[in-house]
């Protein structure tokens, strides 16, 4: 099997974590394949190559914007497939036309089918418009579509209810060393009052109810020195307006603004939280609450299906945009050490059936067994 994984449009972040969790599975598990995986962006080449992975990487379009890398996918990436006599292509979120081969395409969000306007500037509108026909389109026309959560599989099939036999789930997961790590990991652990959130500076991250309900904790528990560190690059929109509700209510030299952070940092930050606190009010996956509990980290989250179905019993889930409940949630944490152990244990056990391990030999098996023909 000749699989090339099309990552031209893949930026560090979970996107990234993903592909790599997937292809380290796949090594440890000695697949035999020719796997080749085309990047574009310098970051993620960087990552790739610094990975000690087997596979081919292959730089195409290096540095090149947005519209050239999908005028590049829809027009010319066909004949380089032929070229290379590739059997499968693996690609992210959307049907390419003229591909030749059949193509599994992984999901990992639909926004654009719940939500309208996700506050996408208008230079960037024909791009996501491109992106959202394309990712229609996989439901009719892929060999395969895999999803990232049972949550996003049933809004597609909302739209195609037709799709669904070619329709499946393997979620985001972790590597099986993290996982191990986990196991070892005491469930209580001297806890400084530290906040971390990983989110980007979009409006559905909500954070407004973030800043508000850390400010609410500020008053609640005033003795205690309070930290927030938030990790994560502003995505389509700026933190500009997010600085300036902290200033407002009080709470900005308490606020650490640690930018997009490698996953080493990321594990750090986390690892020397409370709680990881996500705002979110609409999210694909929990890959970060996954990453959380495996540094022995409660989060603490809103109650969205993507979180209940990743987190579950592991997890604080409070209403979204509910300022009280997340103030309160965070709290009880600092204030009961017992009930913070008992939810770390929670996390181990919700941590068993996460492993890449376990999941990405799933994924060769979508990809074996893939209807012919997706161009």
């Amino acid at each position: 099997m000749k699989l090339v994984v099309n990552a031209l449009a893949t930026r560090p972040g979970g996107a990234l974590t993903v592909l790599l969790g997937v292809l380290r599975a796949w090594q440890r598990a000695a697949l035999d394949w020719q796997i080749t995986v085309l990047a574009s962006v310098p970051q993620t080449l960087e990552a790739l190559r610094a990975s000690g992975l087997s596979c081919r990487i292959e730089p195409l379009l290096v540095g090149a914007g947005s519209l050239r890398r999908t005028w590049w996918q829809s027009r010319r990436l066909g004949a380089w497939l032929r070229q290379a006599r590739a059997d499968a292509l693996l690609t992210n979120n959307h049907w390419l036309p003229r591909i030749g081969c059949p193509q599994v395409v992984h999901h990992h969000n639909l926004w654009q089918f719940l939500t309208p306007d996700l506050g996408v500037p208008p230079r960037r509108r024909f791009g996501e418009n491109w992106r959202n026909a394309r990712a229609r389109d996989a439901l009719t026309r892929a060999a395969a579509n895999v999803f990232v959560s049972h949550f996003l599989r049933r809004q597609a099939e909302r739209f195609v209810p037709e799709s669904a036999p070619r329709n499946s789930v393997i979620p985001n997961a972790l590597d099986d060393e993290v996982v191990d790590r986990a196991l070892e990991l005491p469930t209580t652990r001297a806890s400084r009052p530290w906040l971390v959130s990983v989110q980007s500076a979009n409006p559905h991250k909500d954070h407004s109810t973030l800043l508000r309900a850390f400010a609410r904790v500020t008053a609640l528990e005033p003795s205690a020195d309070w930290r927030l560190r938030i990790a994560g690059t502003a995505g389509r929109a700026s933190w500009q307006p997010v600085e300036a509700l902290a200033r407002e209510l009080g709470v900005a030299e308490r606020i650490e603004w640690c930018g997009f952070s490698h996953a080493a940092r990321l594990r750090e930050l986390i690892g020397e939280s409370l709680c990881l606190v996500s705002t979110s009010r609409l999210e694909s996956s929990g890959l970060t609450l996954l990453e959380a509990l495996g540094e022995g980290c409660v989060p603490v989250a809103s109650r969205i299906p993507a979180f209940e179905e990743y987190a579950g019993p592991a997890a604080v889930l409070v209403p979204p945009q509910d300022v009280d409940a997340f103030a309160q949630a965070i709290v009880t944490l600092w204030r009961d050490p017992a009930r913070r152990a008992e939810l770390v244990e929670r996390g181990r056990q919700q941590l068993a059936g996460y492993r890449w391990s376990d999941w990405a030999p799933r994924l060769v098996a979508i990809i074996e067994h893939a209807p012919g023909g997706g161009g």
